[in-house]
């Protein structure tokens, strides 16, 4: 199999620049023969549940510019590096958007190396994510508490008082 190296970037979405809180959610693959991969997750609930305020549609438009930018720089300037590139897809939307460091790979298959890029830094973290809300909704986080037994000072007797609240 012919192999080909590659290099990524994963693109963060800032919502609040003084918060400075940020979340994956796409991957960017260039290979060294010029093959480029984008990559954004079907659905942006967990950026939704991150930052309540966030517009998905708007968000969801802007990485569809950037994509289309990355693309039209490329064709334009096919021997430029992933993070000029980059960089020049992001020009105008760099207060909401941060990109990794550059990171490298080699594969024989440049589309499941994207994919799984994608699985590793995006898809990974909303499958977990998930799996804690199903197991635990969040009003009963804080509604479970622990009862220790302490003793009193009036008496010698123990009591079954909540004495720490605490999350299990």
């Amino acid at each position: 199999m012919n192999r080909t190296t590659y290099t990524y970037k994963i693109i963060r979405y800032m919502h609040d620049p003084v918060s400075g809180e940020v979340l994956n959610v796409a991957a960017v693959l260039l290979g060294s023969n010029g093959h480029f991969e984008f990559r954004v997750p079907s659905s942006l609930l967990r950026v939704k549940r991150a930052f309540p305020g966030a517009n998905l549609s708007g968000l969801r438009n802007s990485l569809a510019a950037v994509e289309y930018n990355f693309r039209s720089h490329l064709i334009t300037c096919p021997a430029a590096g992933l993070e000029e590139i980059l960089n020049n897809a992001l020009r105008f939307d760099q207060a909401s958007f941060r990109c990794s460091e550059l990171g490298a790979g080699v594969s024989s298959d440049l589309n499941k190396a994207a994919d799984d890029l994608l699985e590793r830094f995006i898809l990974r973290c909303d499958i977990e994510f998930d799996e804690i809300e199903t197991l635990t909704a969040p009003q009963e986080r804080w509604r479970r508490t622990a009862t220790v037994p302490i003793k009193t000072a009036s008496n010698d007797d123990w009591s079954d008082e909540p004495l720490l609240v605490c999350a299990r």
